[in-house]
């Protein structure tokens, strides 16, 4: 019969002929629908990384009435993921299906559908889940032509994008295939690339590095430049910044290299602050006016501007002919600084305030000792104990006495004195 309406009659007689009748309509409808999937599915048929939790996959239908629902599987063989649509005007479409969490391979698509006559068509077509992100590796690097690695799947090619100058446009690509294990590496001095040319580099340049696979799924990395000419732990621009020689690992000469003197915490353009090195033979040190070789001649200590703690520099010392490993060069008890406070004189121990003469001096220069006018009883300050005009040691040599001015030997006895006069008379 032709498809369409269908009119159905039931005739009967009962035994006396007398006839029974009834018709019902019904529809024949035995044309099967059709059901085709768009391809290519997300473009290529090939599902990456940044479409794999929104697919779109749309068709068409015939003999399927408006309203009827298109259910949509994705199949890895294992794991599925169901989506539907409805048709409208002979077309469907479904959004927004999730297949991320399937196994990346060959994936098989499959959509269903009835018309209301119950009728079913189908249709299937593959596609591919490649939602595996290419790795970059990022690090520093002294070397101006660094080896850039990274993983991906075995085997493939990936285009290698190199931005070098930091304003978002690529400078240099290459492609490069990956080894059996998925690991690739990119020598920038050797390599050639299919586009632009590797520049010179300098410190502190950075390269933004793109590793994109052919489903389209890209990795990024970030490899920075770092150059440290002389090897001693700081890049050149660091050195720059803190006044040091990039060309020379110990800059202050005293035997650190900048490097660790900057992780000591010490001064790497201060030969004088380190730890574990040696100054220079040229340098003051402790600023006392002294080179450090100076200091090792005298015997002073190169770190203590004040070696024997009397209130002079070593240097000053040295100027005033002190000692500057002897607090009382003169000693009279008080020390040079103190002297120089007071403006005696820190090498006579005969000039002081408050001091004590040495006993084998001659503080008033009569030709005595402290120690012989202590024991004469004379005045170890006044040369003419007796004041009759005659040093206290030249009486001591005339044995007259330093103590009577009338007892002298040519002298002159102090006004007022009481001496007797005695007159002999040779005949």
């Amino acid at each position: 019969l032709t498809n369409g309406p269908i009119t159905v009659t039931a005739d009967v007689t009962d035994a006396a002929l007398n006839p029974a009748t009834d018709n019902d309509p019904i529809t024949l409808d035995n044309t099967l629908p059709t059901i085709d999937i768009t391809t290519p599915i997300e473009g290529d048929n090939v599902v990456n990384a940044s479409e794999d939790n929104d697919v779109t996959i749309s068709g068409s239908t015939t003999d399927v009435e408006d309203g009827q629902t298109v259910t949509i599987t994705f199949s890895d063989g294992t794991d599925t993921v169901t989506t539907t649509a409805t048709v409208s005007g002979g077309n469907w479409t479904a959004t927004n299906a999730d297949i991320s969490g399937l196994t990346n391979g060959p994936i098989t698509v499959t959509a269903d559908v009835t018309d209301v006559a119950l009728n079913p068509a189908t249709d299937n077509d593959p596609i591919t889940l490649d939602n595996s992100i290419p790795i970059v590796d990022s690090f520093s690097t002294i070397d101006i032509t660094p080896v850039l690695t990274g993983q991906g799947d075995p085997n493939e090619t990936l285009t290698i994008e190199l931005d070098t100058n930091g304003d978002n446009v690529i400078d240099v690509t290459y492609s490069i295939t990956t080894d059996s294990t998925g690991n690739w590496s990119l020598n920038t001095e050797t390599q050639s690339p299919i586009n632009g040319a590797f520049p010179v580099l300098a410190d502190e340049d950075v390269i933004d590095i793109t590793a994109t696979d052919p489903a389209g799924n890209s990795g990024i990395g970030v490899v920075t430049i770092s150059v440290d000419t002389d090897g001693d732990g700081l890049t050149n621009n660091d050195e720059i910044d803190l006044g040091t020689d990039p060309n020379n690992p110990d800059t202050d000469g005293d035997g650190i290299s900048d490097g660790q003197e900057v992780t000591d915490g010490t001064d790497p353009l201060d030969d004088c602050d380190s730890i574990g090195g040696t100054p220079l033979d040229t340098s003051d040190c402790d600023n006392d006016g002294l080179t450090n070789a100076e200091e090792a001649a005298l015997g002073t200590d190169p770190n203590n501007p004040d070696s024997d703690n009397d209130g002079l520099l070593d240097g000053e010392e040295v100027t005033l002919s002190t000692d500057p490993n002897n607090p009382d060069t003169d000693g009279d008890t008080i020390l040079d600084g103190q002297e120089v406070t007071d403006n005696t004189n820190p090498l006579d121990d005969c000039e002081s305030n408050g001091g004590t003469p040495l006993d084998t001096s001659d503080c008033d220069m009569d030709g005595l000792t402290n120690a012989q006018e202590a024991t004469l009883g004379t005045d170890p300050f006044n040369p003419d104990s007796d004041g009759d005009l005659i040093l206290d040691g030249k009486e001591v040599d005339d044995e007259t006495d330093p103590l009577d001015p009338c007892d002298n030997i040519g002298g002159t006895p102090p006004a007022g004195s009481a001496c007797d006069i005695s007159i002999y008379n040779d005949l």
